[in-house]
């Protein structure tokens, strides 16, 4: 765990550096199991369990319900055919497909879509007005800017098809004084509203090929918003050249020392922004910006190897739809907020963020990230893809003291490589609330119907590094595939979750990953982590690759308190699930209800003859294993096909009042704990000299190694397994 750690905190260390410039909704009886479950619902893949009276209930499979406009719906079932995911993918062109200028890959087509409406027959479009409406109309080689410096407020200046180069540059104020440097500047000082419309984005193209003033900020449409009641609308048009793409400003003021949120409105609509510089779209102060149809393709790095896709801070707002960031330099989308007031914003619905570069060569081809959310952000993201990005898919980091709010709804992360530098790290989502200043801080996420496979290291990884909490809520989630750490094969976890977390996880799926298929850890003093688990399945973890060690389903660590309810873990590694208490900062206390654990295979390292490290002669193999002074309450639990069924070292078991032993028929009492065809039953040993083991096993003082029978330490009472089509309930 102390690796992973180490490895987190360097990569965000890095980034952070970088970056200074229908789910179902459960009732409360169905959070407690205790729901009336029909017998094809019983805890069973492939029916072994059915006999039992009062089984455990098998957990609900993922389910995403209806499938948004532009997506198809997609089904997961196990070798037997039990349903495990319904969810759903984009439609999309094939990755290998190059959309032509104006067009981009949105959802819904096979076939590259046109951004906006078709181009005019004419040179101008078609521009619907009311009546007094001035018209600019401006031909290539003509200046849009004379058009806009000569217009009235509510102009429409029409841009025609062709090239239009603006030569001069306008310097003047940016901000607080500072001067600017833009192509096209748009000023509502006085107040003035424009509207930039061009004939199509892949025929009216604004470039700007004149360096720019060196030292001052760039960019090739600047707008700057004093009024708020001001309107800016550009569309129909592609942006290139050797400045920010489009740059917006609206400003804040302190009106008698209260702080007045200037909000203006700028409106982007059918634009591309291909090729600028440094930044594709730039947006500060109070501005809100609403995007629709937007692509931005292929940020070129400044001279510090920056080039991000769009960049928002201080208390400034994006509302996207339709919006595609790729192949950007650095950071696709980087969300921030120096305003702890007001906070920025994101609000993203079918956003596709995907093939973000490292940083170039000689800044040591660092981050890579798709979207990195900050300080006092609050984002809802809707329909997203985030595909072949690098580091990190997302990364919300919060160190601000105040509260970051980030809501996510059909959302898929996939294909999440390493750092190209260090070929370390490559996590899907990193969730890591890192208040050290303030302590009162926290990262608060809801997600819904989510995919996050063929990450690098780490699928998901909630926690907080320094002071504050994080709070996860995850409602239909699959996290599958995870590749270990190129740098040195090892780990490949499908979730980590770390120090002061609460975390809340509805109908999820864990398959397919290595080291660990879900893993809760502790590793500072007075730090937890609060697990609520419902209907999960992990299944299929694999050994790392560095030395095939581990392959746990669920391991849960130190000061974690869990309750896990309906959960399969199956075909996992070494311990289908191990309460381990590895430190001095707690113990874990976790209660088990309507549990499988079964058919876990033992050790890769062992099965190899290779070095296992800690005890190399041992093969492991179990099912469910309790050590060094965890506490677990079991109920309805089903152990199979494992070496020891319920191992034990001094740690603390205990089932319920009414339970009787494993496979025991005393009157009136439940059968609590399913101990079934194992190599052993119960292994119990080195428990602590206060342990109660009347508490433990239903008034009994007797562990067990066989299957459900006392043994007495004579190899011929090791009963026969049990005939699972004797029904030991009934007479």
């Amino acid at each position: 765990m102390c690796k992973l750690r180490v490895l987190f905190l360097s990569i965000l260390f890095l980034v952070l550096g970088a970056c200074t410039e229908k789910s179902t909704t459960s009732t409360d009886d169905a959070a407690t199991g205790d729901t009336d479950v029909a017998g094809d619902e019983l805890l069973s893949d492939a029916d072994t369990y059915d006999f039992w009276k009062d089984g455990p209930q098998r957990p609900h499979p993922v389910d995403w319900g209806t499938c948004p406009e532009g997506w198809e719906p997609k089904e997961e079932k196990d070798e037997d055919g039990n349903l495990l995911a319904k969810y759903c993918e984009p439609i999309l062109p094939p990755d290998d497909t190059e959309c032509e200028p104006g067009y981009f890959a949105m959802f819904g087509s096979t076939e590259c879509q046109r951004i906006g409406d078709p181009c005019p027959e004419g040179e101008f479009a078609d521009i619907p007005t009311d009546a007094g409406t001035e018209i600019i109309y401006v031909s290539e080689g003509e200046s849009i800017q004379a058009a806009i410096d000569a217009a009235q407020d509510g102009a429409v200046i029409a841009i025609g098809k062709g090239t239009f180069t603006e030569e001069e540059s306008y310097p003047g104020d940016w901000s607080d004084g500072n001067p600017r440097d833009a192509a096209i500047s748009i000023s509502s000082y006085p107040s003035k509203s424009i509207t930039l419309w061009g004939a199509c984005p892949e025929k009216t193209i604004l470039r700007s090929d004149t360096p720019p003033l060196e030292g001052l900020f760039s960019a090739i449409i600047m707008i700057k918003q004093y009024d708020p009641s001001s309107r800016v609308l550009v569309r129909d048009i592609t942006v290139s050249g050797n400045r920010i793409g489009i740059a917006v400003k609206a400003s804040s003021s302190n009106e008698d020392n209260f702080l007045v949120r200037r909000t203006s409105l700028v409106e982007l609509e059918n634009v591309a922004i291909v090729d600028a510089k440094e930044t594709g779209l730039y947006i500060r102060g109070s501005a809100r910006v609403f995007f629709t149809n937007g692509l931005i393709r292929n940020t070129v790095p400044d001279d510090w190897g920056l080039g991000m896709g769009i960049d928002i801070d201080e208390s400034a707002s994006l509302v996207a739809s339709r919006l595609i960031v790729e192949k950007s330099r650095s950071t696709g989308i980087k969300m921030d907020s120096s305003d702890e007031v007001f906070g920025s914003l994101l609000i993203a619905r079918d956003l596709i963020v995907r093939d973000t570069l490292s940083r170039e060569s000689d800044q040591g081809n660092t981050n890579g990230e798709g979207i990195i959310i900050g300080n006092h952000v609050t984002a809802d993201l809707s329909r997203v893809l985030i595909e072949q990005n690098r580091n990190f898919g997302i990364i919300a980091v919060n160190a601000s003291g105040v509260k970051q709010k980030i809501t996510a709804k059909d959302i898929i992360i996939r294909d999440t490589l390493p750092e190209e530098s260090s070929s370390i790290s490559g996590f899907g989502l990193a969730i890591a609330d890192s208040d050290e200043l303030y302590d009162t801080g926290a990262t608060e996420v809801k997600i819904n119907n989510a995919l996050i496979e063929k990450s690098h290291s780490v699928g998901l990884y909630a926690g907080s590094l320094e002071g504050g909490e994080t709070w996860l809520m995850a409602t239909d989630l699959i996290v599958r595939d995870t590749y270990p750490n190129m740098a040195d094969s090892g780990v490949g976890s499908g979730m980590e979750l770390s120090d002061n977390s609460t975390i809340v996880l509805e109908r999820t799926l864990i398959e397919r990953n290595k080291t660990f298929g879900m893993a809760a850890y502790t590793e500072k003093e007075n730090s937890y982590v609060d697990l609520f688990v419902i209907d999960l399945r992990v299944l299929d973890t694999e050994s790392q690759q560095s030395d095939y060690r581990w392959g746990d389903g669920l391991v849960l660590m130190d000061n974690v308190t869990a309750e896990i309810n309906r959960t399969i873990l199956k075909n996992n590694r070494e311990i289908g699930m191990l309460i381990n208490n590895s430190s001095l900062f707690g113990s874990p206390l976790v209660t088990l209800r309507n549990v499988l654990i079964s058919n876990t295979n033992i050790r890769k390292c062992y099965e190899l003859k290779l070095d296992c490290g800690y005890a190399p002669d041992m093969p492991f193999g179990h099912g469910l294993g309790i050590y060094d002074g965890a506490e677990a309450f079991l109920s309805n639990v089903v152990v199979d096909g494992n070496q020891h069924g319920l191992q034990i070292k001094n740690a603390k078991v205990f089932t319920g009042e009414n339970c009787s032993l494993p496979f025991g028929d005393e009157e009136g009492k439940t059968i609590c704990v399913h101990i079934l065809d194992n190599e052993t039953a119960i292994n119990a040993f080195d428990l602590p000299a206060d342990y109660d083991v009347f508490a433990a096993f239903a008034n009994t003082s007797t562990w067990y190694e066989g299957n459900g029978t006392p043994f007495s330490g004579d190899p011929e009472d090791v009963p026969e397994p049990p005939d699972p089509t004797n029904n030991p309930m009934e007479e």
